[in-house]
């Protein structure tokens, strides 16, 4: 037991005689740049955990509603058109890429009548 207790002493006292001297290489400026970058992490890691926490009480997931139309009636009428186009686009993206190739003609203005009446049977 005694032989036991006499090695960890021994051990503990080579482990506190592990240091660096005074005039390492780099001196006081390695001292600062470590210094510096154990900063810099620590503020990416504060960062990257505020940026977590604020996203996640930040996201609200929208309220189910039974129809969207309904909540599109107060936009006016360019942005009610591009909202039904996205709705479009979710739902039926074969008949939103035959509508896309309208968009950017001379001709092509999409009625709006025309766009609800396709969400209202697509929903």
């Amino acid at each position: 037991m005694s032989d036991d207790d006499e090695r960890a002493q021994t051990l503990l006292a080579g482990l506190r005689d592990i240091r660096l001297p005074v005039e390492a290489a780099g001196g006081a400026v390695a001292e600062l740049a470590a210094a510096v970058a154990l900063g810099a992490v620590a503020a990416l890691v504060v960062a990257g955990g505020a940026r977590l926490i604020g996203r996640r009480a930040g996201h609200v997931p929208p309220a189910p509603e039974a129809n969207p139309l309904d909540a599109l009636s107060a936009l006016s009428g360019d942005d009610r058109r591009v909202a039904l186009l996205h709705l479009i686009r979710a739902r039926d993206p074969d008949h939103y890429a035959c509508l896309r190739q309208r968009l950017y003609r001379r001709d092509g203005a999409l009625d709006l009548a025309a766009l609800e009446a396709e969400v209202r049977g697509r929903v």
